[in-house]
């Protein structure tokens, strides 16, 4: 019988109900700790911490800052997108959006590994914002876009297994799913938007 982990990528709404209908808490630190870690390395190679940090300082920001970010979206993005699923006539428990939420990072957490292959090829230039030697490699070149290719799309296929899950715990289609999301992250950011001005002013 296959995993729930490996369930989830083709059939998240069956998945995704066994999930909540035994216990929507299962596995959740798991899931926390190993999705904050990957999401943190995108963001030290993305922003180029190479250049002020050494190897094993972003190791430790990964491993201490990217669990507790991910921590602080399923705590509080999640009771956000609770309340808008509500107010989409949605069926969820705060729990159950939780467990949409954090089952919704299988994919990202699934390809790990390929950092370990990114790490081997492109060395410490892989968290710098100049790769000049990966740049120059033609071969190197085509593997670091390819590997790059490969986490866009597991990201676009995470971004869809949640409004699936979302959809089944909710009781709603998945554009509702869609749309509760649209509405989170627009609740969110809005007023750090106008906050950001009136800093600027004043």
């Amino acid at each position: 019988m296959p995993s729930l982990w490996t369930q989830m990528w083709f059939l998240p709404k069956a998945t995704i109900r066994q999930i909540v209908d035994t216990d929507p808490r299962q596995q959740m630190p798991l899931l926390i700790f190993l999705a904050g870690i990957a999401q943190a390395l995108t963001s030290a190679a993305g922003l180029g911490m190479g250049e002020q940090l050494s190897l094993f300082e972003m190791i430790a920001f990964c491993l201490i800052f990217g669990p507790l970010s991910t921590f602080l979206v399923v705590v509080f993005g999640g009771l956000l997108l609770h309340r808008i699923a509500q107010f989409l006539h949605g069926v969820a428990s705060a729990a159950e959006t939780r467990a949409a939420i954090a089952w919704s990072w299988v994919p990202i957490i699934t390809i790990l590994p390929l950092w370990i292959v990114r790490y081997i090829f492109f060395g410490e230039e892989l968290f710098k914002l100049k790769k000049t030697a990966i740049e120059s490699t033609s071969g190197l070149s085509v593997l670091y876009e390819s590997i790059n290719l490969i986490e866009f799309a597991v990201v676009i296929w995470g971004a869809l297994l949640l409004y699936s899950a979302l959809a089944e715990v909710n009781q709603f289609s998945a554009w509702r799913g869609f749309l509760a999301v649209v509405l989170s992250i627009t609740a969110f950011f809005v007023p750090l938007f106008f906050l950001s001005i009136l800093f600027a002013l004043f």
